[in-house]
């Protein structure tokens, strides 16, 4: 396994560019290569990050949907993993009209299939951790959200998640699934907007079980969809939660 110091990595990359920077970790491109520096010293979070790349690294029919990581390298109390940048990665917020959010979403969905074929459930669905290639393909660039299907226990969760899980959530397909509603719901303009006081209002009405059409100006949601909103804008996330099995943009349709 290769090792790398931190100080031979800001020697040998001054220039490095940060893609992002969380309260965990950082990704810094480095001349075509994308080196991930996790703060923590958790050495079993480590040795548990290593044991994933070795295994995602045997299987090419994922190498398109994540950048391809070689190593994880470990420095002082820190871990680096290096990965190169298969494409310039853009945000998917730019020229992308609802057409284009939709197929994406579409993508990720089957994306999302295969990772669990291959005995992998990503759970930590959120910007910036799913990206979009040159060619308008999800990648799925945060290796802390891929979760080993034989060890779902709590310590694996991502943190973004684990509002769902210590609320009653099942871990599993279902907190997968409530995670890609709640980017679906962003990525085609559905988020709610807020009034003056506390309630949370969207842009024509409050969503009310007497309506259950809810248009926007693109969009039209059928009844399905009109309730998986009200359950994660008002409910969720909740133990018995109805919708959690179920993928938004399934349920919406372009006017």
């Amino acid at each position: 396994m290769e090792r790398i110091s931190i100080n031979e990595v800001d020697k040998k990359y001054p220039n490095g560019k940060i893609i992002k920077s969380g309260s965990e970790a950082m990704v810094v491109n480095l001349n075509g290569y994308a080196y991930k520096l996790f703060f923590s010293d958790d050495i079993e979070k480590a040795k548990r990050k290593e044991r994933i790349l070795l295994d995602l690294e045997q299987k090419s029919h994922l190498h398109p949907y994540f950048p391809k990581l070689f190593s994880l390298v470990e420095a002082e109390s820190r871990e680096y993993i290096k990965g190169y940048i298969m494409e310039l990665i853009n945000e998917f917020y730019g020229n992308f009209d609802i057409h284009e959010r939709m197929n994406f979403l579409k993508q990720l969905k089957e994306i999302l299939g295969l990772f669990s074929k291959a005995g992998y459930l990503y759970l930590d669905i959120r910007n910036p951790n799913v990206v979009i290639s040159r060619s308008k393909s999800p990648i799925l660039l945060d290796i802390d959200g891929i979760v080993p299907l034989d060890s779902l226990e709590c310590g694996c969760i991502p943190s973004s998640v684990k509002e769902y899980i210590t609320s009653g959530g099942k871990i599993g397909i279902n907190a997968q699934i409530f995670m890609f509603n709640k980017l679906a719901r962003m990525m085609l303009g559905l988020e709610p907007s807020y009034g003056d006081g506390d309630e949370i209002l969207f842009d024509d009405e409050p969503i009310v079980e007497t309506k259950p059409i809810v248009e926007t100006d693109e969009l039209v949601l059928d009844e399905t969809g009109t309730k998986i909103l009200y359950e994660l804008e008002n409910r969720a996330p909740i133990p018995d939660m109805t919708y959690d099995n179920e993928y938004l943009h399934e349920h919406v349709r372009i006017k």
